[in-house]
């Protein structure tokens, strides 16, 4: 639930602030700090190398041993160091020999403290710990104090460098908190003595896999930002940015899962991680394919609300990606909570690097063909592909099941939200935000009115565990 809370926040903080924003800056500016930002998320990856994720899923079967943990956390964060020294090694002499970026200096140092300020915080220890606590309450007082100088300084299209710097700042600043905070867990220290062959196997099938992913989903916003035009490519991104909120928003319950998963499977509690496993399965059906029906009925709504009319031109494209939120979510579930804590990351790699490739072949012939809708479709292609293989492979490792009363409930639950979000909009047509209003205010309870008539076990268990 903190985890979820912290999601949450991370939409609303948005739809505060991405209204003003995207009329602000406009299309063009806006699309320069994402293409940016596209840029340094590849440098941030192989900084991290993987590291989180490893470090959660291995720090969770030992975070009981106080001289393993150590042991653990201090080689992991000196191999996180120098790969960080590297990676923005390399990120300057791209920006030296690639003409295209000179214009982009100072955007780029401003998202390079990404990667400075993820290293310094080693996040990954609070997850370990499963802090969510402090996590949460640390992001929502970062993220609401970025929202005044965001109005204060924000003022024209040419302030985009702040705007810049404003959102690195709420949304990494809080790893400098961490140097001090992590203390009472354990005494991170940089050192040489690296047990450097135990740990690099699998971090590098892990950084490989999350290279994989990012291109499949990043690698859109950057081809367009080389084959399309600016305006185009901000467009995109403001279509992206609504779909990346909801998936996030839905993926906290599987993330925050992982090291409790790790733990169970550490300590041969099978009974109890294949419950666990099959109930948060059954939720997140429950709760995607609602949050998908509306998007795709409210899309040009949603965007001409959050951004504004100048993108309304990409509501096809938020259609065709809202198609892949369910996709994405279930391909997270499979990948991170069942093959990554039973070790199948090779597994997760080759299933990736398949979208990746397909991803990257097909952008190259769709968005010269199709413009912003080719790359939605080619999200929509990647995400199927690593959904099918995950979830033949996670059969062999667990018994998963989609329960049919339940699948029924969710889609009669959509069917009636259909027709009441369509009689709305109908109604009143053209009062976009009226007819978000009305449709999202209306459409909640009916839906879980259905889900309750029809017995849904998602719902009753957790109705259940909030009476608990």
């Amino acid at each position: 639930m903190l985890n979820m809370i912290k999601q949450a926040c991370s939409v609303v903080f948005p739809l505060i602030t991405f209204p003003y924003v995207s009329r602000v800056l406009g299309a063009e500016s806006f699309g320069k700090v994402n293409f940016a930002n596209s840029i340094i998320q590849y440098f941030a990856l192989f900084a991290g190398l993987g590291i989180s994720t490893y470090a959660v899923r291995e720090g969770a079967r030992v975070r009981d041993d106080k001289e393993k943990i150590e042991k653990l956390v201090n080689e992991l964060f000196s191999i996180n160091v120098c790969t960080a020294t590297a990676s923005l090694v390399v990120l300057v002499l791209l920006i030296i020999f690639w003409p295209k970026l000179h214009s982009y200096v100072p955007l780029m140092f401003i998202e390079a403290q990404i990667i400075v300020l993820t290293t310094c915080g080693s996040d990954w220890i609070n997850s370990i710990y499963e802090d969510f606590q402090y996590i949460t309450i640390r992001y929502i007082v970062l993220q609401s104090a970025a929202i005044v100088p965001l109005f204060l300084f924000v003022r024209t299209p040419h302030d985009y460098v702040i705007y810049a710097l404003i959102i690195v700042l709420a949304g990494y600043g809080g790893n400098l908190f961490n140097i001090y905070y992590i203390r009472r867990y354990v005494n991170r220290k940089f050192t040489l003595n690296c047990n450097w062959k135990k740990h690099i196997k699998p971090i590098l099938v892990l950084f490989s896999t999350a290279v994989a992913v990012k291109i499949y989903l990043n690698s859109d916003i950057t081809m367009l930002g080389i084959l399309s035009t600016e305006k185009q490519t901000g467009i995109y991104s403001a279509t992206s940015r609504i779909y990346q909120m909801v998936k996030e928003l839905i993926n906290a319950i599987t993330i925050v899962m992982v090291p409790r998963i790790s733990n169970m499977l550490q300590n041969k509690e099978e009974e109890q991680y294949e419950h666990l496993s099959n109930s948060t399965l059954n939720i997140l059906v429950s709760l995607i394919m609602p949050l998908t029906v509306g998007l795709i009925v409210l899309r040009t709504p949603i965007l001409y609300i959050v951004c504004g009319k100048e993108y309304l031109s990409g509501s096809n494209t938020l259609m065709i990606l809202s198609l892949a939120l369910p996709l994405g979510v279930l391909s997270c579930f499979y990948c991170n909570a069942i093959l990554i804590p039973n070790r199948e990351e090779k597994f997760y790699l080759i299933s990736t690097s398949i979208a990746a490739i397909v991803n990257i072949a097909l952008n190259m012939a769709f968005i010269p063909l199709f413009g912003i809708a080719g790359a939605a479709i080619t999200t929509f292609i990647a995400e199927l592909i690593v959904l099918l293989m995950s979830r033949v492979r996670c059969r062999r490792l667990l018994n998963i099941i989609f329960k049919k009363k339940n699948l029924l409930s969710v889609l009669v639950g959509c069917i009636v939200e259909i027709v009441y979000c369509m009689l709305i909009i109908k109604v009143a047509s053209n009062k976009y935000i009226i007819q978000t209003i009305l449709c999202v205010v209306g459409s909640i309870p009916l839906y879980f009115a259905v889900l309750k008539v029809f017995h849904n076990e998602s719902l009753q268990e957790l109705m259940s565990a909030r009476k608990k």
